[in-house]
């Protein structure tokens, strides 16, 4: 767990650790001062360490003031000899600094708290339905998720993996396992990217066992910031069955699009559609939807209530439907 203090003000920085503060001169920053949670709790005061070069800043601001501070000095200096003795802390320009160390509380971090800096600007989520019946009929339903995305400038990368399994009267009824990653390589001066992504998609109940996807092509951004993203792909690939009576490796387009959209501070909806003709066979082909609505239900524990759903569609499916919806409700968990 994190063990460093960070306070900062007009002025100065103070950072360390129980044992140790150290004081760094910064330009005047206007507001006030506040402190990071740290771990474990603090419940005393530091005497600060001061580096050379706001030890010479300091002396320079004391110098400066000389002929005010005597002046100063000498007119309360009986006033000065009935107060008890404190302890010789340099202030920086004015600042409170040594009231604001004898003073400071910091609160113990939640236990459910994750410290974790190697993973910024990783963002991420797990999710987890589950229910069941036991008695005149046995039932059993469970849902895992994980999903993970990392965003800079100039690179774009997200995974995507959904688990459902599913029994009746001990017999299994569904059982699939779907994963999803892309690659896109942004630009900081204009809306186009790169991108490459692939999928894999495992059923029990299809014709076929496992289908992979791989594909790369070209993106536009129309809307990218905080609120609101709209990007449209367009590019080829090819997609493979093993398990099934047509096992040949299928070369496909992809037209693809994705909306996101943060509605309030506690919801956000994303929508996403993706076409796959068969360039050997143009009326043959897939198509997927998927549509997830999150609602914050605690911010401090960063758990959400998640509504998704994704269709599947895909022809011809010899042995099989034409189309799968899956659609389920589950507590997710931000990290």
């Amino acid at each position: 767990m994190r063990a460093d203090i960070y306070l900062f003000g007009p002025g100065a920085l103070v950072w360390g650790n129980p044992g140790q503060l150290t004081v760094e001169r910064l330009p005047p920053v206007e507001g006030y001062w506040s402190v990071a949670p740290v771990y474990p709790p603090v419940a005393h005061a530091w005497e600060p360490t001061i580096s050379p070069d706001v030890s010479q800043a300091v002396a320079a601001d004391q110098e400066r003031a000389g002929g005010e501070a005597a002046t100063d000095s000498s007119e309360n200096k009986d006033e000065s000899t009935d107060q008890p003795e404190k302890k010789d802390i340099p202030e920086i320009e004015g600042d409170p600094l040594p009231r604001m160390l004898e003073t400071v509380v910091v609160e113990r971090i939640p236990w459910y708290h994750l410290d974790m800096p190697w993973l910024e600007p990783w963002d991420g989520s797990f999710e987890m339905g589950l229910n069941g019946s036991s008695g005149n009929s046995e039932t059993f339903d469970v849902r895992l998720g994980a999903e993970a995305k990392r965003k800079t400038k100039r690179h774009s990368i997200m995974f995507d993996l959904d688990y459902h399994k599913n029994t009746n009267e001990a017999v299994e009824t569904i059982n699939r396992l779907y994963f999803e990653g892309r690659y896109e390589r942004l630009s900081e001066t204009k809306p186009w990217t790169w991108f490459f992504q692939q999928t894999t998609d495992y059923d029990e109940f299809q014709p076929w066992n496992v289908r992979v996807v791989s594909s790369t092509g070209i993106g536009y951004r129309f809307l990218d910031d905080e609120i609101t993203t709209l990007t449209a792909r367009l590019g080829s690939g090819f997609s493979q069955e093993v398990g099934g009576s047509d096992q040949q490796c299928v070369p496909e387009m992809q037209y693809g699009m994705e909306y996101e959209h943060r509605m309030t501070t506690r919801q956000k909806i994303r929508l996403s559609v993706e076409y796959f003709p068969d360039l050997t066979a143009y009326n043959e082909f897939r198509l997927v939807n998927k549509a997830d609505w999150e609602i914050l239900l605690d911010a401090e524990m960063n758990l959400s209530l998640k509504f998704s759903a994704i269709d599947r569609y895909n022809y011809p499916n010899p042995g099989g439907k034409l189309n799968d919806v899956d659609y389920a409700i589950v507590l997710l968990w931000s990290f």
